[in-house]
């Protein structure tokens, strides 16, 4: 399943991400994006737990959407991402 979040403006630049989760079963990973951009990728989300992970800065040069994808097995539980970032104007 892919879940789309927030439209990232350009301008900005991401700088990490955080993660709460419930165990959402077994064999169960996300991956997170940005655009065309894998800032995350098979993330274990099978038991609960949360991490703040900084990245690489990625500059946003062109209106982009956060995505989610879940897979591996069916999800059961709770998610939440946030993305961390800045705006740092157009060059």
């Amino acid at each position: 399943d892919v879940i789309e979040g927030r439209r990232i403006p350009a301008g900005c630049r991401i700088t990490g991400y955080e993660y709460v989760n419930a165990a959402l079963g077994t064999s169960v990973t996300m991956t997170l994006k940005v655009g065309d951009t894998t800032i995350g990728t098979a993330i274990a989300c099978a038991t609960a737990g949360q991490a703040y992970v900084p990245v690489a800065n990625v500059d946003i040069t062109a209106d982009s959407v956060f995505t989610v994808t879940v897979g591996g097995a069916a999800a059961t539980g709770a998610l939440t991402v946030r993305l961390i970032y800045e705006y740092v104007g157009t060059l």
